[in-house]
C-alpha cells in the first residue's frame, strides 16, 4: 500500500510547515505498519513549472539541479526529525510491483 505521496513544490529551503507535514505523514505511515499494513512514505520534487524555473534561473541554475539541491535540504530535515523515507524512485518501485 502506497499511502502517502507528498510532492514538494518549494522553491526554498524547508521550513516548519514542511517539517510538520513530513512528520505527520510519517506518523500515519508508521501507524499503518504497526497495524500490519505495508505502507511507504514517498516524497519528491517537481522540476516542472514556472515557479521552479524562475527560482532556478535566479540562482543561475537549470530546474533539475536546482530541485536536486533543494532535495538535499529536505533529506537532512527528514533525517533530523527521524522520518523514514524508504523509497527514492517511485516510478521504479511501482514498475516492480
Amino acid at each position: 500500500l502506497l499511502m502517502q505521496l507528498i510532492t514538494r513544490l518549494s522553491v526554498a529551503a524547508p521550513h516548519i510547515g514542511h517539517l510538520y507535514t513530513t512528520v505527520l505523514a510519517d506518523v500515519v505511515k508508521r501507524w499503518q505498519q504497526i497495524n500490519g499494513k505495508e505502507a511507504y512514505l514517498c516524497t519528491g520534487t517537481d522540476e516542472h513549472g514556472m515557479k521552479i524555473a524562475k527560482a532556478a534561473e535566479a540562482k543561475g541554475m537549470t530546474p533539475l539541479p536546482f530541485c536536486d539541491m533543494l532535495s538535499e535540504h529536505f533529506k537532512v530535515c527528514a533525517t533530523r526529525a527521524q522520518c523514514n523515507l524508504e523509497l527514492r524512485n517511485i516510478g521504479l518501485w511501482l514498475a516492480s510491483r
